[in-house]
């Protein structure tokens, strides 16, 4: 019994000590990650959203996005609206619509404000 209560806490803490590591930085990921600039050109629309941003991009912003996420499967790319990186996701699948959701906290929010363009739809949720 003791033997097994032993073999148990060790697997346990294994995982534990696994999970605890699986961050960005220790994935075995060539560097530096393909980038993917979103310019304000290629914005056809936007909205604020509780977690973050919805955008629409343009159809030459499908087509570039499209492209990058098809080149870049099962690895992570960044992401920037303008010079700002916004995220470095993972790309699991082709993204074709052009569509994309960006989490970002409150100050990260305040700072896509001034950099999206001014054009926008408003998130009326009647």
């Amino acid at each position: 019994m003791k033997i097994l209560l032993k073999v148990t806490l060790v697997f346990v803490l294994g995982i534990i000590f696994f999970a605890g590591n699986l961050k960005a930085e220790n994935l075995d990921f060539p560097k530096p990650y393909a980038q993917y600039k979103i310019s304000t050109e290629n914005i056809a629309s936007w909205y604020e959203v509780d977690y973050g941003f919805y955008i629409h991009l343009t159809p030459q912003g499908q087509k570039e996005f499209s492209s990058i996420t098809s080149e870049n499967l099962n690895k992570p790319i960044e992401l920037y609206v303008g010079d700002m990186l916004v995220s470095t996701p993972i790309v699991r699948e082709v993204i074709s619509s052009g569509n994309m959701a960006l989490s970002a906290d409150s100050d990260m929010k305040t700072k896509l404000r001034t950099i999206l363009p001014q054009s926008r739809e408003d998130n009326d949720d009647d």
